[in-house]
């Protein structure tokens, strides 16, 4: 997105996806970059993006980025030392269950399908 180049030095750097959106909801002029969830609550405009100069602007949303079609989307890894096992794994049985992912669509992320 930026050619390679270094933001401009004007950039503010937030410490999370939270700071980025409530900056942005509250200065017309902002732009930032964060997470689908981020903008369920419709207080921010959600541009679309292109890949590359000849692909058309794709809109983020759930459908784009299961299929790919929205080019900067970044999937979320869940890493073990081993296999989960106990409560870890409680945990992870539930996010993937239908139930998990249940929330995860309720709370504007992307679920596994």
């Amino acid at each position: 997105m930026l050619n390679k180049e270094n933001f401009d030095p004007s950039v503010k750097l937030m410490p999370a996806s939270s700071s980025i959106a409530q900056s942005i909801s509250q200065d017309k002029w902002s732009i930032g970059y964060l997470g689908l969830g981020y903008t369920k609550e419709g207080n921010v405009k959600v541009l679309n993006v292109k890949k590359d100069e000849n692909t058309p602007a794709v809109t983020p949303n759930h459908n784009t980025v299961l299929d790919k079609t929205y080019s900067i989307a970044r999937p979320l890894f869940l890493i073990f030392n081993g296999e989960p096992a106990g409560n870890l794994k409680l945990v992870f049985d539930y996010a993937l269950s239908a139930e998990g992912q249940k929330i995860v669509e309720e709370t504007g992320y992307v679920t596994l399908k």
